[in-house]
């Protein structure tokens, strides 16, 4: 039941006018209301359906794109919250995992190759630079002492050459042995061959033997040398023979790449050798004639 708003009697409620005054009763419009937001609501619901369906698509889709460690690492930053999150972590994990393996194996084969390269006393030293703990170790560092060895011997002509043939090489070769870039095998060359019974070094001065050596060894590193060259004039070779010695004098020209340019370069040098009958350095000094800069 309903009143008219009229004459505010009782009327059925589905009457569209009133029984008693005859005036046209009209239904309320509040059910539209209703009907209109369950419709919006509804069109609200799909929306969001909608999107939070595109959204776990697209999540879907950028996961399924992951194939480095840094696509994983953006997955998590982008998604936190996401389907994948633990998928993405254990990705994570077992590629760094990969990773290190590929690089123990990376640098085994690398190391493998230096190892093979061993062809020198230089390739020797820069293998145990680069791989102190190398599994080659031993073997590299008994390669290094005969390399040593074989040019330090390199240097004592054989006896049955006439002395000028014995002289002649001698110079050659020691020429060749102290203008090498290799240290340790100028460190050998001085302590081995003479240092241990050098009595004359620079200039004529006497010098403690364990200086020279220490000397030799940071020659490089003390002066910034990169780079050195010798020219032996050999018409200014001469030599006197005793019994048991040979007294050799020569002049050398002398240059050295160095880092600081404004420093001496060019030497030029007047040798003096003291030699026993095996043609073993007893001594060895250098007369500075002059120098100049490049």
């Amino acid at each position: 039941m309903k009143k008219c708003p009229k004459c505010n009697r009782e009327i059925e409620s589905n009457s569209v006018f009133c029984e008693y005054c005859g005036y046209k009763v009209k239904k309320p419009v509040w059910p539209w209301f209703i009907v209109m937001g369950m419709l919006s609501v509804g069109i609200a619901s799909a929306i969001l359906v909608d999107n939070s369906h595109k959204e776990k698509v697209k999540e879907e889709t950028f996961f399924q794109g992951c194939s480095t460690i840094e696509n994983y690492e953006e997955y998590l930053k982008r998604y936190p919250k996401g389907r994948y999150v633990e998928q993405a972590s254990d990705n994570i994990q077992k590629m760094r995992a990969d990773s290190i393996q590929d690089a123990d194996i990376r640098h085994e084969k690398e190391e493998l190759l230096a190892f093979n390269n061993c062809s020198s006393a230089n390739s020797c030293r820069q293998y145990l630079k680069d791989y102190p703990d190398g599994s080659h170790v031993n073997a590299v560092v008994a390669m290094l002492e005969r390399f040593i060895t074989d040019s330090l011997q390199s240097i004592q002509p054989h006896s049955d050459m006439e002395i000028e043939d014995r002289i002649h090489l001698f110079i050659k070769d020691y020429s060749r042995l102290t203008e090498t870039s290799d240290k340790q095998l100028i460190h050998s060359l001085v302590t081995e061959l003479y240092a241990s019974q050098v009595k004359r070094y620079f200039n004529a001065y006497d010098i403690d033997p364990k200086y020279v050596a220490e000397c030799y060894e940071r020659y490089d590193e003390k002066f910034l040398v990169y780079g050195k060259h010798s020219n032996v004039r050999w018409n200014t070779v001469s030599y006197t023979l005793t019994d048991d010695m040979v007294y050799l004098t020569y002049i050398e020209d002398y240059s050295i790449d160095r880092k600081d340019k404004s420093k001496y370069s060019i030497f030029v040098l007047e040798k003096h050798f003291e030699l026993n009958m095996d043609f073993h350095i007893v001594s060895v000094y250098d007369v500075q004639l002059s120098k100049s800069k490049k």
